[in-house]
Formats: structure tokens, C-alpha cells, sequence
């Protein structure tokens, strides 16, 4: 399911940015668990 979700948030931020998909990471950078944990707050990559 993670890596559903993340093809279509990509989708959706090139709609909204108008960066191509190379500006993005071809998979998500975290991990399910990580995504999961409580005090999950991802940084600017």
C-alpha cells in the first residue's frame, strides 16, 4: 500500500509544483514503521 500511496503523492505534488518526477525519490524514503511511530515528522530530505 505504501508504495501505491507514494506513485499518487508524486503524481499529485508534479500536478502541484510543477516539478518533474525526477525531482522526487523513485520510493518512499521511510520505512512503513517508521511512517507508523508516534513521533514521526519527516525533515526536508
Amino acid at each position: 500500500m505504501v508504495e501505491k500511496a507514494y506513485g499518487d503523492a508524486v503524481l499529485s505534488a508534479m500536478l502541484e509544483t510543477g516539478l518533474p518526477k525526477s525531482a522526487f525519490p523513485d520510493a518512499c524514503p521511510w520505512t512503513f514503521e517508521e511512517m507508523m511511530a508516534e513521533d514521526f515528522w519527516p525533515s526536508a530530505i
